[in-house]
């Protein structure tokens, strides 16, 4: 499936409902998955790992070094709190959203 936004279209791999894979121009994202949740994410030649908490919700992402690089907590209904976010960790509880 391919999307066209301005001058840039957008390449979305789905086996079946998650992306496992996007090109953007020459930008590659490659999704990890075991057995359902995402576990992981490369883009280009950097590797980051998703830590899920008890409910199913990002709680973490570490780099390949297993420095954080982002982590969140959560109150009950969801409502983020504690959230810290470096680079492009942006993704940590609404990580669907950010590929859209």
């Amino acid at each position: 499936m391919g999307v066209v936004e301005d001058p840039t279209t957008t390449y979305f791999v789905y086996p079946g409902l998650s992306v496992v894979y996007t090109k953007q121009g020459s930008t590659v994202k490659k999704n990890v998955y075991a057995s359902g949740p995402l576990v992981g994410r490369v883009v280009g030649s950097t590797t980051s790992y998703y830590h899920k908490g008890a409910l199913g919700s990002t709680r973490a992402v570490t780099d390949s070094a297993g420095a954080i690089a982002g982590a969140t907590q959560y109150k009950p209904f969801g409502i983020e709190y504690g959230t810290t976010r470096s680079g492009a960790s942006k993704l940590l509880a609404k990580m669907h959203d950010a590929d859209k």
